[in-house]
């Protein structure tokens, strides 16, 4: 069997700290288009925030390479030992295939 997993030094979150993250982010950048009078700084601005709207731009652009969804569910447990129904990975180099050999079926505990 195949298994795809996350390199040891995957930089791994949740999906709850990413939001607050980007909502953060998105926050700062609200205030600073306001404090400006300056349009084509404006333009920036909104430009980045746009940008940061998307959860997984988001994430991407502060370096996070997954993200755990979700609890309970299928058991998949990130680097702090949340378990989670699901992972979403953004830097597919951060990860890696394991092979993991199944034991034979005993028909004898049949």
């Amino acid at each position: 069997m195949f298994r795809l997993v996350l390199k040891p030094d995957a930089r791994i979150s949740t999906k709850q700290a990413v939001y607050k993250s980007q909502n953060d982010k998105i926050a700062h950048l609200t205030a600073l288009s306001r404090a400006t009078h300056d349009p084509a700084e404006q333009q920036k601005l909104r430009r980045e925030i746009d940008f940061h709207r998307d959860l997984g731009r988001h994430a991407a652009s502060i370096g996070i390479d997954a993200y755990s969804v979700g609890q309970g569910g299928f058991g998949i447990k990130d680097s702090k030992g949340h378990t989670s129904r699901y992972m979403v990975i953004l830097n597919r180099t951060a990860t890696a295939v394991r092979i993991e050999t199944e034991k034979p079926h005993d028909k004898a505990l049949d």
